[in-house]
């Protein structure tokens, strides 16, 4: 990928999102805001994910 990335884009872009990413919720944390992701992620398939645990409340 890294290599993919430089010989694109010039710079390693994974990288330098997951940097970007990491000072932003950094900075969310510091001044108590919440974080908005720079990702786009759709919803996942219920199906993929594993089957709900029972919890009891004491």
């Amino acid at each position: 990928m890294k290599r993919k990335d430089e010989t694109k884009h010039g710079h390693y872009r994974t990288k330098d999102t997951n940097l970007q990413i990491y000072d932003t919720l950094g900075e969310a944390m510091q001044f108590g805001m919440p974080y908005q992701t720079l990702l786009n992620l759709l919803p996942a398939d219920p199906a993929c994910g594993h089957p709900l645990r029972q919890t009891t409340v004491c």
